[in-house]
């Protein structure tokens, strides 16, 4: 008896755990691109991330520059290019 106790309660932890981890992020969205430019990124950029395709988000290499998120392909040239020159200012 003492042992089922003890795994109830411990199983009722995990369940309200998960469902603390659940319900913070809920209402929340997590900005993604779901379409890429190929307009140029004239201006310097202060960062970039790469996301991979997880639908509706496809692949893009995310760059920051002035407050903006610029979605752009990551198979054109220009892309590498301008990682290639932000990497190398670090």
């Amino acid at each position: 008896m003492q042992h089922f106790n003890m795994t109830f309660q411990l199983a009722l932890i995990v369940i309200i755990c998960g469902l603390a981890i659940a319900t913070n992020g809920a209402g929340k969205s997590i900005p993604c691109c779901q379409q890429t430019t190929r307009q140029r990124i004239r201006g310097p950029i202060t960062g970039y991330t790469f996301q991979e395709e997880a639908l509706p988000c496809v692949n893009a290499v995310i760059f920051y520059s002035n407050g903006k998120i610029i979605c752009s392909n990551p198979k054109m040239p220009w892309v590498k290019t301008k990682i290639e020159q932000f990497e190398s200012s670090q």
